[in-house]
Parts: C-alpha cells; sequence; structure tokens
C-alpha cells in the first residue's frame, strides 16, 4: 500500500476538559498554522493591553528566522487585535483566549485547538516569562536541534528533582507524535498557584517522559549556572548571558526587591552587556 504524504495525512489531536470549556472563548485573530510545517513554536503569551513588547515581538522574530512557523496562545483580556512592536511578524498565528489556566493552559488549549502542532518534526515550547532576545537565538536553537536526547530544555535546574525548566523546552517527533505526551497535555488543568503547575506539569512532565523511556538533554546545566539546587534562570542570570544566552527572567527587572543587590541588575545589564533593559519591558 502507498502511504500518502504527510502533508495529506491525519493529524494527531488530543482532546481536554480544559479545551472543551474554554472552545467557545477561542478564536484565531489571523489565519491559522499551514500544513506541511516541519519546525514550529508555541509561545504563550500574556499582557494586560494589546499592545506587545519589544521581547514579545522579536522573541517571534528570532524564531522565524531560524525557521519556526510560531503559534502564538495569547490571554491577553483585551479583546482588540494585538499591536506587535513594529512590523509584524510574517510566519505566525495568534490564538485568542481567556486568561486561565497559567503558560501550562495556554499550551494545552493551543495543542488541542490546532493539532498540526502535533504532527511536526520539532516542536518548541516557550513562554513570554523572559526578556529578550537581546542577540541571535541561533546557538540556543541549534543546541536543541543537535541534542542527542528526545526532550531538551534550555536549563536544567535541580531544584526538588532534576528537570528541565518550562520557560524554553523542545520536543523532537519521537516525543512530539507519542501517546504520553499526547494524554499529558489533554490532561492539563486549571491549578490554584504556579507551585502547584511547577509540581503538577513541569516536573510532572519530566517524570512521565522519564518513565516512558525517553532521554532528556538540557542547553546548560542548573549547577554550571547557578549553585546545585538553585534556580538557574533566577540566580544565575549573568552567567547564562556570558554562555550566550540572550535571555533574562522578568521577575528580576520588575521584582528586584525579592532578589540580593537585585536594583544593581539594569545597570549590570548596561555596564557588561550594552543592554537597555528599559526598551524590552
Amino acid at each position: 500500500m502507498v502511504s500518502l504524504p504527510r502533508l495529506f495525512s491525519r493529524e494527531p489531536r488530543i482532546t481536554s476538559t480544559l479545551h472543551r470549556h474554554l472552545a467557545p472563548d477561542l478564536r484565531w485573530e489571523t489565519a491559522r498554522m499551514p500544513f506541511g510545517v516541519e519546525k514550529a513554536a508555541l509561545v504563550a503569551q500574556f499582557s494586560a493591553t494589546p499592545k506587545l513588547s519589544k521581547s514579545v515581538t522579536e522573541l517571534v522574530r528570532e524564531l522565524n528566522r531560524n525557521g519556526y512557523f510560531v503559534v502564538l496562545s495569547s490571554a491577553c483580556p483585551d479583546p482588540t487585535p494585538l499591536e506587535w512592536h513594529g512590523e509584524a511578524p510574517s510566519d505566525v498565528a495568534v490564538l485568542r483566549k481567556p486568561n486561565i489556566g497559567y503558560d501550562f493552559g495556554s499550551w494545552a488549549v493551543a495543542l488541542a485547538e490546532e493539532p498540526k502542532l502535533l504532527g511536526v518534526d520539532k516542536l518548541l515550547i516557550v513562554n513570554d516569562s523572559m526578556l529578550g532576545p537581546f542577540w541571535s537565538l541561533e546557538s540556543v536553537i541549534r543546541g536543541f536541534e543537535s541534542s542527542m536526547g528526545e526532550a531538551w530544555g534550555l536549563t536544567r535546574t535541580h531544584q526538588f528533582e532534576p528537570h528541565v525548566q518550562s520557560f524554553f523546552m523542545g520536543f523532537h517527533r519521537p516525543v512530539v507524535a507519542s501517546p504520553v505526551f499526547h494524554d499529558f497535555w489533554s490532561q492539563v488543568r486549571v491549578e490554584a498557584d504556579k507551585g502547584a503547575v511547577i509540581r503538577r506539569y513541569e516536573i510532572g512532565l519530566a517524570r512521565a517522559l522519564h518513565v516512558e523511556g525517553f532521554v532528556t538533554t538540557a542547553h546548560i546545566d542548573g549547577a554550571v549556572a547557578a549553585g546545585f539546587g538553585e534556580n538557574p534562570s533566577l540566580l544565575g542570570w549573568r552567567k547564562l548571558l556570558e554562555l550566550d544566552v540572550p535571555l533574562i527572567k522578568r521577575e528580576l527587572i520588575v521584582h528586584p526587591q525579592f532578589f540580593v543587590h537585585g536594583d544593581r541588575i539594569p545597570g549590570i545589564l548596561e555596564r557588561e552587556f550594552q543592554i537597555d533593559i528599559t526598551e524590552w519591558l
């Protein structure tokens, strides 16, 4: 029997209670993702107003430059069309959804709403909790594409138990097409707080893939950027920039009072990395 090309094959689908609950309020602000995409990135975004930051706009553009079609799952509560910082990126589809379910909810709903995402060879799953990229993401993305594991993360943390942090994850086709991956996303629901999201979903996804026998690698191990057991994206931000990761956690800038010498970070960014962080908020 001659098999049909993947372009015309039936896409896998996931279903979830969360998607069914939100379905009446979902809408595509643009044309949807086209058929035949081999590399895609799913970005979870939230802002109080429809004006997108330079960080979100440049993230989408940089993903496009590296060959990724982007699906932006936006939880912005303002129903008016999103406004890009400058010219709108070309290879992007925008899904508007209610602000329910944190980032994992935004990702899960988009995966259920756009099943073509489950048919790609390489899938990046990203959120907008980072400012930047201040320069090219090419080395990061090539690290994912050349990784020996089926799953990958930009940073691995040893907090609680070893797992990759969910702000920038990548999955190759064996994972993307697997029942365990589909089952995981079908079970995402609304959680009470971010701590529960980390325990149930960030760590839960790592456990599920490990049990299934998938190998997960990381671009940077947390112990390289920060102390063992510390959060590398928060406490290792300076080392990450030195290691060619052009991103910094938004929380460090908007809530500096929670970090030792947090008020000094903008000055360090300007002096050592020539980054005016106020442009990226």
